[in-house]
């Protein structure tokens, strides 16, 4: 009871969750494709985008996309990406093989979600998944550029010129979708630095946004010796959340003024700064 009252979800709950959630998945389930397919045979009728829920579901009781069925499969597959967003590293294979699946699932908003967990914690095999998802995605344009900053992070862009590359070290998947979009815009490419990795002095790169909780404080520390002992003056915007308590926690910075600090939900501004530093004369 102790830890119920301090917010602690015990392990064992967890799991049953995340088990219960892998099960309504699969409830009444039916690929986009196989959806087509059964409309243009008459064996289904296609719900209307603009429908009474209720009404389409006290028809059609059994259709994959009526009122309950599909909202079960939603809220298992964000039980799934709130949970691989906290796990902060790949998801088992096990879950994984059956996450996969869903990723085509006739609902968008599954498709939605199931993307945003493989941007937390997919792996390699996730990769062709993602490639087949951003061929035959034509219903949403937001299932396709979630999919396509899922796949980025799980396979990098290679080769990466520093001249082109915008390192984003964050697990904001909002603002990865904005920032990517805003690279293809201006031919640059995004990389996802992974967190606790040296990736952020390995890989070159023109401009760092990064988020110092989500990196880590010793890998941003160790950043900083390597641009303070190299006279570099790569841009850096900060973008962590509650900035005036992370100045406490990271207090060694670059030392050169090429440094921006932007709370992460400015995103107006943050796009501006990133705007004046790519498109600068």
């Amino acid at each position: 009871m102790e830890d119920l009252k301090e917010g602690i979800v015990p392990e064992e709950n967890i799991e049953h969750k995340i088990d219960q959630a892998t099960i309504d998945l699969t409830w009444k389930f039916m690929s986009i494709e196989d959806y087509d397919q059964a409309v243009d045979a008459g064996e289904l009728v296609r719900k209307p985008e603009l429908t009474d829920d209720m009404k389409f579901f006290s028809i059609y009781p059994e259709h994959p996309m009526a009122g309950e069925n599909r909202f079960r499969r939603i809220r298992a597959a964000d039980i799934i990406r709130g949970y691989s967003k906290n796990l902060k590293s790949e998801l088992p294979q096990n879950l994984l093989d059956k996450v996969h699946d869903a990723l085509f699932d006739c609902c968008a908003a599954v498709r939605h979600s199931i993307a945003g967990v493989l941007f937390y914690g997919g792996n390699d095999t996730s990769i062709p998944f993602l490639m087949r998802l951003l061929e035959t995605e034509k219903e949403s344009e937001i299932v396709k550029k979630t999919a396509e900053v899922a796949l980025f992070r799980i396979k990098p862009q290679y080769p990466f010129p520093r001249e082109d590359t915008l390192a984003f070290a964050s697990d904001n998947i909002n603002l990865a979708i904005e920032i990517n979009d805003f690279c293809k815009e201006n031919n640059k490419k995004i990389f996802f630095p992974e967190p606790g990795s040296p990736d952020i002095v390995a890989i070159p790169f023109f401009v760092m946004v990064v988020d110092r909780h989500f990196i880590g404080k010793s890998t941003w520390e160790d950043y900083c010796e390597y641009s303070n002992d190299g006279d570099d003056d790569t841009p850096v915007i900060i973008i962590d959340n509650d900035l005036k308590r992370s100045m406490e926690k990271y207090p060694i910075r670059p030392k050169h003024e090429n440094v921006f600090l932007i709370e992460q939900w400015c995103e107006s501004v943050l796009m501006v700064t990133l705007k004046g530093l790519v498109l600068k004369p």
